[in-house]
């Protein structure tokens, strides 16, 4: 599989450290090759230095100059609908069912565990029946047989 998603200006990514965790930004700059300089005006995200452990990388990319301005930057986000997309795409939708599941309560879980167990004997279930019927169907084909 060939890489695909590379740290370049106009890059997308998803904040997952800090402060500002969860957000979307744009890469407007590289500084050196710990560090870019960010941006997301439409998300709340000031424009400041992030080091690249702290980002991941998404598949979306804008089209921008180097160090673009606010201005320029919000407008191509809304001409291309980054934000729709993002939230359409799978790691947006992987990223939603853990946050769901983190802020879970106690008794929340204690329902899953409880649903999963009930799914469970329901397809134990079906396929005992199953087997059981495919077993009668061999002997009942032998004696017919003999």
């Amino acid at each position: 599989m060939v890489f695909s998603h590379f740290v370049e200006i106009g890059r997308i990514v998803f904040i997952n450290h800090g402060a500002l965790r969860g957000r979307i930004c744009v890469i407007l700059d590289v500084i050196d090759k710990n560090r870019v300089l960010v941006h997301g005006p439409t998300t709340g995200v000031p424009r400041l230095p992030m080091n690249l452990t702290c980002i991941k990388l998404t598949k979306f990319k804008i089209n921008i100059t180097r160090g673009a301005r606010t201005e320029q930057l919000k407008s191509v986000l809304e001409k291309n609908e980054i934000l729709k997309k993002y939230n359409e795409s799978g790691m947006a939708k992987k990223i939603k069912i853990q946050k769901a599941r983190r802020m879970a309560t106690d008794f929340e879980r204690f329902k899953l565990m409880r649903a999963k167990q009930l799914r469970s004997r329901l397809i134990k279930k079906k396929e005992e029946a199953m087997v059981s019927a495919a077993t009668t169907t061999k002997a009942e084909g032998k004696k017919k047989e003999a």
